[in-house]
């Protein structure tokens, strides 16, 4: 570096960079003490050299990529047909039996899902219990009895009677289990707490039973067995199932509603009390001309009955059938020992000149639906009239009487003064 062109070398080291005629950027390497290439400012120029415009950035369906996808599509497929058509008729059997049997797969997943929604769904509303473990000489009469316990059953619309099923073979012998339907779902859950591994009959090891909760699943023989009846039951001259009636739907809804009544005496304070056993009937308490002619006579015997009454026990209520003739009130106890008590002290008991007649309400006569005949209601109208017109005529000749003896005091005392 110590030639004539020394001096030349110097002034280009002194420069930092430099471009090459081919278009090589090049900068000075301190450490290498020369020129290296720039690959930074190679980069930059190219990049300028090159420009993005909206044509370069949009894909479009006549590009070279598009095509060759479009030739891959079409090659491939002409390979699947190819294979197709090369595959034996058992290879294409064995694909329709692979296919099909994905489907069924996936069917029988869905269905499983479907099922098991639906028994979690009754399980939710399931008021039954299914057992087990039952000796052969049950009655429905005796698992009632156990198992009421638990819980109301729930009442036949039909026949009355409860909803226990025990299970019998074709001979109409017990098969040793049965079926209980409660009115409450809490009380399957009940039962089983209670019930379950326990004994029928106490001591006897041989009545242990299992109580679960009922499922109901129908199998393929009864789904057959079904269609078949349904089909035979649209073949003319074949009675259908008999419906229920409107009598017996009535009579539904009524046990409906005393069974609900009774699922709440549960806790033990709002239990069902017959009224037969706490309402006491009491006749000749009054006459149907002292009723009319009284307007107060109703407030005041109620009064005075419920004061005597209320030593035989709590009554809670008192009512007068103002129009009965054999002028009758009831009494309503809290408790049978009251209306019994009462029984005993007023039953012949005097009263007013008339005796009573005490007894229990047997719930099926309508005490305020007597109706009055018109001989005796006329009978009656004129002995009221007739009583009102005495009663006139004597306060006519009372005021008679008082003006005459008005008249001679006033003579009495004119001839004194005189």
């Amino acid at each position: 570096a110590c030639d004539g062109d020394g001096a030349d070398v110097a002034d280009v080291a002194r420069r930092e960079s430099f471009v090459d005629d081919d278009g090589t950027p090049y900068v000075w390497d301190a450490l290498l003490e020369r020129f290296v290439e720039d690959s930074r400012g190679q980069a930059a120029s190219v990049a300028a050299s090159v420009s993005y415009d909206e044509s370069v950035m949009t894909y479009s369906a006549n590009d070279d990529d598009a095509r060759e996808v479009q030739r891959a599509a079409e090659v491939f497929d002409a390979i699947n047909a190819e294979a197709k058509a090369m595959e034996t008729e058992d290879e294409r059997d064995a694909r329709k039996r692979e296919v099909a049997l994905e489907r069924a797969r996936a069917k029988a997943k869905r269905a499983k899902v479907s099922r098991d929604e639906s028994v979690k769904t009754l399980s939710n509303k399931n008021t039954s219990v299914y057992i087990t473990g039952l000796p052969r000489d049950v009655t429905e009469e005796e698992i009632a009895e156990t198992f009421k316990k638990c819980g109301v059953i729930k009442v036949d619309a039909r026949d009355g009677s409860s909803r226990v099923k025990v299970y019998r073979d074709d001979d109409g012998q017990v098969k040793g289990d049965a079926l209980v339907v409660f009115l409450k779902g809490p009380s399957v859950d009940l039962a089983i707490t209670l019930l379950d591994q326990s004994e029928l009959r106490a001591g006897d090891a041989s009545t242990k039973m299992t109580v679960s909760a009922a499922k109901f699943e129908m199998k393929q023989s009864d789904k057959k067995e079904e269609k078949m009846a349904a089909s035979d039951a649209d073949a003319p001259g074949v009675a259908k199932p008999k419906k229920l009636t409107k009598e017996e739907r009535k009579r539904a809804a009524v046990i409906l509603k005393r069974q609900e009544a009774a699922a709440l005496g549960w806790d033990g304070f709002d239990d069902v009390v017959d009224l037969k056993k706490v309402i006491v009937v009491l006749k000749h308490m009054f006459t149907l001309e002292e009723m009319y002619a009284d307007v107060n006579l109703r407030k005041e015997l109620e009064e005075d009955v419920m004061e005597e009454a209320q030593k035989c026990g709590h009554v809670l209520s008192i009512k007068t059938y103002t129009t009965t003739k054999d002028g009758v009130m009831t009494l309503r106890f809290k408790s049978p020992e009251g209306a019994e008590s009462c029984l005993r002290e007023w039953n012949g008991r005097w009263f007013a000149g008339r005796q009573i007649e005490a007894s229990l309400w047997d719930g099926r006569t309508k005490l305020g639906k007597e109706e009055e005949s018109e001989a005796a209601q006329k009978a009656r109208l004129d002995a009221y009239a007739a009583e009102l017109a005495g009663g006139v005529d004597a306060d006519a000749s009372d005021d008679d009487n008082a003006s005459d003896a008005s008249e001679d005091d006033g003579a009495r005392e004119e001839q004194e003064q005189e």
